[in-house]
């Protein structure tokens, strides 16, 4: 499994860039990917295609997770009228702390186990929590962590722009 660290909640030196929610450009490779659901049945990241996602990598263990990912699922449901979709993915060693672990915290977000941590590792994810928006074609278009003093808004702002690119979302 790759190093990855929970933010200590101090914001990076260079985290207050005014470009945090920009989008990378459209036209990138589809990330792949398996994860599993919480009964270990594997779930393929190409499933998601067809509208924008968001990933939420967290673990029961990072305590700005456990207060981040409440505020992703928000989100989350918030624009899923304008086709977002979401997930809440775990990078914890074991799957069986997953389950009560955001039963406790209310989620609706489909829950996922990253195992080995392969999937946020090919991403790039190194500090929890970390979010990661694909656009309709499954290619990454944007990535950032809780180093960021402003996360949730810059957050808030890619996802609005990504949604305002892509086309409505089909019945």
């Amino acid at each position: 499994m790759p190093l990855i660290s929970c933010a200590s909640g101090k914001p990076a030196p260079s985290a207050a860039r005014s470009d945090r929610a920009a989008l990378l450009p459209a036209g990138g490779k589809p990330v792949q990917g398996a994860l599993q659901d919480l009964g270990g049945q594997p779930v393929q990241l190409a499933d998601l295609r067809g509208h924008p996602v968001l990933l939420d990598f967290f673990a029961t263990w990072c305590e700005p997770c456990r207060l981040g990912l409440p505020r992703t699922d928000a989100l989350t449901r918030a624009r899923a009228p304008r086709g977002l979709v979401g997930a809440a993915i775990s990078i914890d060693d074991e799957l069986e702390p997953v389950g009560p672990f955001t039963q406790k915290l209310g989620l609706t977000l489909p829950v996922r186990w990253d195992r080995g941590a392969k999937v946020a590792d090919s991403l790039g994810v190194e500090i929890l929590p970390a979010v990661i928006l694909l656009d309709a074609s499954g290619a990454l278009r944007y990535r950032a962590s809780a180093d960021d003093p402003e996360f949730d808004r810059h957050l808030e702002d890619a996802v609005d722009a990504l949604l305002d690119e892509a086309p409505p979302a089909g019945p």
